[in-house]
C-alpha cells in the first residue's frame, strides 16, 4: 500500500483579503485536505486575520497559521512559511490562486508515482494554471518577441543557456513532464530540498528594491541541484485575470516596470544561466526589448504618465546594468543571509493583531 505524504500549503499574502478568502475556500473544499496551512503576511491591518479567524472557525480541523512580517518581498514570504512548515511536500499557493477540488490528491499521487518509479530524485512539481474562466494561455513561437529572443526553437518549460525562460503553456500529457522550472502560483518541492536551498537573501534584497523578476524560476532552478522537475498538465490551479488598472503587490508598472525589466532582469538571467557570455547577450536582446515596447507605449499613448515613466525606468535601468555590471551577485544566496523579524499569531489573530 502506497504511504500518504504529508502536505503543507504555505500562501504568501499582502494586502488581497478577499482573495485570500476565495483561495482558503477552494483548500477548505479539497479532496484531500491539506495537513497544514500556513499563511505569511506582510499586510498591515488585521483584514487578513478576520479572513483567517473565518477559515479556523470553519475548517477547524485544518491546522492553520498565520504568520506576520514586515518585509513584502515575496521570496522571503515563501521562505517564512516553508521554513516552519513540518509537512514532507510544501506547495506554494499565490493568494490569487484556486485550486479544483481533486488538486492535492492530483499533486500527491504524482509524488508517490515518481518515487515509486524508482528514477531520479524529485526536485519539485508544479501545477498548470489555466484562466478561471478555462481558457489557458497561449505560447506561439512564431511571435516576434521569441524570435528576437532566440526561444523560437526551444522546447516548452526550458530554460536557455543565458537564462531565458520558454513557456510551457503549450505542454499537454497524462504523465507528469520534465521541466527545468516552475510556476510560482502553485509549485511545490520536498521539504528537505527547500532546506538545502535555503534564503535566496540576495532575491529577497532585489524584490525589497523593487526591481524584482522570475524569483519562481530562481527558486526552481536551485532546487532542480537537488533532483528533476515536473508540471502536472491537467488543469489544477485556477488564476484570475487581473484588470488592466488594477494594482497588484508585485506586478510593476511605470517606472517599476521599466526597472524590473531591465535592471532587474540583469540579476535573475545571471542567476539562471549556465554560460556567461549567452547571459549577455540574453540581456542586451531582453533589455532592448523593453525599451522597444516602452518606446510603442508611448508612442501609441503619449498621454499616460506611466508609458512615460516606462521609458525612463528602461532607459535607466539598462544604464544602469551597464555601469553597475561587476556589481551585480554572481548568485541569489549570499556567505552572510540576512533575517526580517516574522511573528506568529496563535490563537485570536484578530485581537492581537490589533492589541498596542
Amino acid at each position: 500500500m502506497t504511504a500518504r505524504l504529508s502536505l503543507s500549503v504555505c500562501i504568501a499574502t499582502h494586502q488581497r483579503p478577499l482573495l485570500l478568502a476565495e483561495t482558503l475556500q477552494a483548500l477548505g473544499a479539497q479532496d484531500r485536505a491539506p495537513d497544514e496551512i500556513l499563511i505569511s503576511d506582510s499586510s498591515p491591518g488585521d483584514a487578513s486575520g478576520k479572513v483567517i479567524e473565518a477559515f479556523r472557525a470553519q475548517h477547524s480541523g485544518i491546522p492553520t497559521r498565520w504568520l506576520r512580517t514586515p518585509c513584502s518581498a515575496l521570496p522571503w514570504l515563501r521562505h517564512v512559511a516553508a521554513s516552519r512548515a513540518w509537512g514532507e511536500v510544501v506547495l506554494f499557493l499565490d493568494d490569487d490562486v484556486t485550486l479544483v477540488p481533486e488538486a492535492l490528491g492530483l499533486l500527491e499521487r504524482a509524488y508517490q508515482g515518481l518515487r515509486e518509479g524508482g528514477g531520479e530524485r524529485v526536485g519539485g512539481i508544479g501545477l498548470k494554471m489555466v484562466w478561471r474562466d478555462g481558457s489557458s494561455p497561449e505560447r506561439d513561437a512564431r511571435a516576434l518577441p521569441e524570435r528576437w529572443l532566440g526561444t523560437a526553437g526551444a522546447t516548452s518549460g526550458c530554460i536557455t543557456r543565458g537564462g531565458l525562460t520558454v513557456s510551457m503553456a503549450d505542454l499537454e500529457r497524462d504523465a507528469p513532464v520534465p521541466v527545468d522550472y516552475l510556476w510560482g502560483g502553485a509549485m511545490s518541492f520536498p521539504r528537505e530540498v527547500l532546506q538545502q536551498v535555503g534564503l535566496l537573501d540576495c532575491l529577497v534584497i532585489l524584490y525589497e528594491e523593487g526591481a524584482g523578476r522570475g524569483e519562481d524560476a530562481v527558486l526552481s532552478r536551485c532546487a532542480r541541484l537537488f533532483g528533476r522537475l515536473y508540471v502536472l498538465t491537467p488543469p489544477a490551479a485556477l488564476h484570475r485575470k487581473v484588470p488592466p488598472d488594477e494594482p497588484t503587490p508585485y506586478g510593476a508598472s511605470g517606472w517599476r516596470l521599466g526597472i524590473t525589466a531591465t535592471w532587474g532582469r540583469a540579476h535573475t538571467l545571471r542567476w539562471l544561466a549556465e554560460k556567461p557570455a549567452a547571459y549577455r547577450l540574453a540581456w542586451a536582446r531582453l533589455a532592448t526589448l523593453e525599451l522597444a515596447r516602452s518606446i510603442k507605449a508611448v508612442c501609441s499613448k503619449p498621454w499616460r504618465s506611466a508609458a512615460w515613466g516606462r521609458l525612463a525606468g528602461a532607459g535607466y535601468g539598462i544604464g544602469k546594468a551597464v555601469l553597475h555590471w561587476r556589481r551585480i551577485s554572481p548568485r541569489p544566496r549570499s556567505d552572510m543571509p540576512r533575517s526580517w523579524p516574522v511573528e506568529e499569531v496563535r490563537e485570536d489573530p484578530v485581537l492581537e493583531a490589533g492589541a498596542p
